[in-house]
């Protein structure tokens, strides 16, 4: 019986060796790490200067708003003039209904000039949508990146820990038969020891086939979800022109809301920070932070929620053609 047990106990030891050695599975808890995991997308740091520079001037015209309500109902829609208002060009707006009202011409001067800034600074206001829409695209790009990087590993070790259980399996099965033949009158134990053997060793590296876990790191200092869950008065990555028109206020259904707050429903619909969730804080921390290590199923979820603010900042360009087609037909629609 001993014999029996020294010669099984070896077996197992020859097959974890085999195992452990078949491809690297011994799988280190250090985070992966390429070149896309803090590397940045590229944003002028005098971007959010220039921008607040632009609105913080179109809100400093010296134009005199007082009265202009009843004019710019009558030229604009409200859907336009809540956009002039976000994008700082009201008080321009509102001269602008003011010299066009007045004149029968055309091509007036002051007219002109007028029209010609603010079709400049609504121009200014749409390029900046667009460069955060391109910035949230490129970040998705570099999760994405990641993400393939930490599947094409897990997937290997899985693929490794399986080949290496049919391994272990066909061993044992080889040496019961041997065993079998080579003392087909006494080998009924041994058999068995080598079976259950074979057994334990193939279910071992079964189970961590299935169980394969890893985390990459990815650094996003620039972090695009961050705002929409602390809601500062001022945002520190979004321009102001962005930014007003997440937060301001706006009725659904009877009921009055922000985008960010629709924003933040979209995200619970979709199962993201749900206080029951046992891993909730984890999640937030991370996901709120300036990087970390992240699961595939963290990446998973960061890509969505870019998703859906990119989808809610995307909007802002539907009231901003409104406001030029407004401006072009000369009347509201």
């Amino acid at each position: 019986m001993n014999t029996n047990i020294t010669k099984s106990l070896f077996f197992v030891l020859v097959c974890l060796g085999l195992a452990s050695c078949s491809g690297g599975l011994m799988i280190s808890r250090k985070p992966l790490q390429i070149t896309a995991s803090t590397s940045t997308c590229l944003a002028s740091e005098s971007a959010y200067y220039y921008d607040s520079l632009v609105a913080a001037s179109a809100r400093n015209f010296k134009y005199d708003t007082s009265g202009c309500g009843e004019v710019i109902r009558n030229r604009f829609s409200r859907r336009a003039t809540n956009i002039a208002k976000d994008i700082g060009v009201y008080g321009l707006l509102c001269q602008y209904a003011r010299l066009e009202a007045k004149t029968t011409k055309s091509n007036d001067p002051e007219l002109f000039a007028a029209k010609y800034e603010l079709e400049q600074r609504i121009g200014v206001a749409s390029s900046d949508v667009t460069s955060i829409l391109a910035e949230i695209d490129c970040e998705k790009s570099r999760i994405s990146e990641v993400e393939s990087h930490l599947d094409e590993w897990i997937d290997a070790r899985i693929n490794r820990f399986t080949v290496a259980s049919i391994l272990a399996g066909s061993i044992s099965a080889i040496a019961t038969s041997a065993i079998a033949l080579d003392r087909p009158d006494d080998s009924n134990t041994e058999q068995q020891y080598t079976a259950i053997s074979g057994a334990v060793v193939s279910g071992y590296l079964g189970l961590r086939a299935v169980s394969v876990k890893k985390k990459i790191k990815l650094m996003h200092a620039r972090n695009h979800l961050r705002d929409f869950l602390e809601n500062p008065k001022e945002s520190r990555l979004y321009a102001p022109n962005i930014w007003n028109f997440i937060i301001k206020d706006f009725t659904i259904k009877d009921k009055k809301t922000t985008g960010r707050q629709e924003v933040l429903n979209r995200w619970a619909i979709l199962g993201f920070f749900d206080p029951q969730d046992k891993d909730y804080e984890r999640k937030r921390k991370l996901l709120m932070s300036d990087g970390g290590d992240y699961e595939i199923d963290d990446l998973v979820a960061r890509t969505a929620m870019l998703d859906v603010v990119a989808a809610e900042i995307d909007l802002i360009k539907y009231d901003i053609k409104r406001l030029q087609q407004e401006i072009l037909l000369g009347k509201k629609l």
